[in-house]
C-alpha cells in the first residue's frame, strides 16, 4: 500500500510540474497552420482489362 501511495504522489507531482511548465511557456508567437492539399491527378491506366486463367 506504501508502495502505491508512493507512486500516486510522484504521479501527482509530476502531473503539476507539467500543468505549471505548460502554463508559463515563452512560446506565444506560435501558429498553427491547417492546409488541405488537393490529390494529383492520376496518370491513364496503361491497361484497361486484364484476365487471368487458373488451370489445374
Amino acid at each position: 500500500m506504501l508502495l502505491g501511495l508512493g507512486g500516486a504522489l510522484i504521479f501527482l507531482l509530476g502531473l503539476g510540474l507539467g500543468r505549471a511548465l505548460a502554463e508559463n511557456d515563452v512560446r506565444r508567437d506560435v501558429r498553427t497552420q491547417v492546409r488541405t492539399l488537393d490529390p494529383l491527378p492520376l496518370p491513364p491506366a496503361s491497361r484497361t482489362t486484364v484476365t487471368v486463367t487458373v488451370t489445374r
